[in-house]
């Protein structure tokens, strides 16, 4: 899946910033390490990592709080996109999710507003063992299907489980990938 253009984009968001696949607006231009600091050189002027302005917010900067502010309501924009797609079990983030004191509970709280339905119950979590926790499942899960060994008939043996919850990965914020 590439670049996708942002989802309900915001007062001011269009036509968004230039993308590396040509387009401008994509999800990536906003939703990205380097994202994060255009739009914070944007605001301020200053180059800023995000870990930075991370750090800069929870110690009460204002353009940094307000920063982190607009980037978790693209993200509840994004993923209210996402669920109201796949309605999935599980959203799994990478590094953001560590860096940042609230996110986990701000982003799912901001996506209430966005998502078609009046109840959600999709989790927002860090991966349990690091950033390689999307390629450790999305294995394991080759290994349920396609891995499965052949009957004499050559169909794939069912003796494995199956899995019926949807959990959505995002590796890095350069795409998602649906682990259905």
């Amino acid at each position: 899946m590439g670049p996708q253009s942002a989802v309900l984009p915001g007062d001011g968001e269009l036509p968004g910033p230039d993308c590396y696949c040509g387009k401008a607006g994509c999800i990536e231009t906003f939703l990205s390490g380097p994202g994060m600091t255009r739009d914070h050189r944007e605001l301020t002027g200053e180059n800023v990592e995000p870990p930075d302005i991370v750090r800069r917010a929870l110690e009460g900067d204002a353009a940094s709080e307000r920063t982190l502010q607009r980037y978790e309501d693209r993200m509840a924009r994004s993923l209210a996109h996402v669920i109201n797609i796949l309605d999935p079990d599980v959203i799994v983030l990478g590094e953001v999710c560590r860096i940042s004191g609230g996110f986990n509970e701000n982003v799912p709280r901001l996506w209430t507003k966005y998502v078609f339905s009046d109840r959600v119950d999709t989790m927002l979590t860090a991966p349990e063992y690091g950033d390689s926790s999307g390629v450790r499942g999305a294995a394991l899960l080759w290994g349920l299907g396609k891995n499965r060994p052949m009957t004499d008939s050559g169909e794939r043996k069912a003796d494995l489980p199956v899995y019926s919850d949807t959990v959505i990965v995002l590796n890095r914020f350069t795409g998602f990938f649906p682990l259905l």
